[in-house]
């Protein structure tokens, strides 16, 4: 039975833990106010703060290079009070946050030059969203932060498509989706990519999609950090009746005993 054999400690490989780059803060422009904090930002990655990068690279921007915004669903208040404590306790920033007019999603905002400042030196900003590229660092780090990074994405652009019994995440970027599905594959997790296409000014998107109950199940144990996933439901098979028949006998000319 493989859905017994299958452990957190048996997903992935054996990678190194991720040094961060500290420079001294630069300070730019006119403002050099005294109010201006200078923060003590990690020296290495947790678990806690690849998740919130991983979102990010889904639902992020930057604003006004003086600022990183994450775009949240009022359906997934728990995702919401995940990231805001993730920000405190990792680098001591207080999320503010801005309503939309539909109501339908707010923006957390984290204000920090240094902390923008410092994502750029370690390769953890994102970029555009149709050239994001996954962080080389994490291609090579411990399986932990690898996963938690890609949890944080599917929390900001993945679902659990309960009708077809699927997880799924979308992105523009195909060759982003491609370098994920690439790392869920040597997770032993098994994946496609669908292209749909949209018409002008929407751009293209793509969609890599986990089917197989196998597949399935390594994943809900690898992207343990994910709120989605963590709180999808668990689908049954139906049970197939085989002493039923879809066959009448009456259409034939037999003794048999019609159903």
């Amino acid at each position: 039975d493989w859905s017994s054999d299958v452990c957190s400690s048996d997903l992935g490989w054996d990678g190194n833990d991720i040094k961060l780059s500290k420079s001294k803060y630069i300070r730019t422009g006119t403002n050099h106010s005294n109010r201006l904090v200078e923060r003590e930002l990690p020296e290495t990655l947790t678990v806690d703060a690849a998740y919130w990068l991983g979102y990010s690279y889904g639902d992020g921007y930057v604003q006004d290079k003086n600022s990183i915004s994450l775009a949240l669903s009022t359906s997934w208040p728990d995702i919401e009070e995940k990231l805001v404590n993730i920000a405190k306790s990792e680098w001591g920033i207080e999320s503010n946050f801005k309503n939309n007019i539909k109501g339908n999603y707010h923006v957390l905002i984290l204000s920090s030059c240094q902390l923008l400042q410092y994502l750029k030196e370690n390769n953890f900003l994102k970029q555009k969203a149709d050239k994001i590229v996954f962080p080389e660092s994490l291609l090579t780090a411990k399986s932990e932060f690898t996963l938690a990074f890609i949890a944080g994405f599917f929390d900001a652009d993945g679902c659990v498509k309960q009708s077809k019994k699927t997880f799924c995440m979308d992105s523009i970027c195909e060759s982003f989706l491609l370098q994920i599905q690439s790392v869920l594959l040597a997770h032993g997790i098994v994946s496609k990519i669908n292209k749909t296409v949209r018409k002008h000014p929407w751009r293209d998107i793509y969609r890599l999609s986990i089917n197989g109950k196998r597949s399935q199940h390594i994943l809900k144990n690898a992207l343990k950090e994910s709120v989605k996933i963590s709180t999808a439901p668990v689908w049954t098979e139906k049970v197939r009746d085989f002493t039923r028949t879809i066959y009448k006998t009456k259409d034939y000319n037999t003794k048999a005993s019609k159903h």
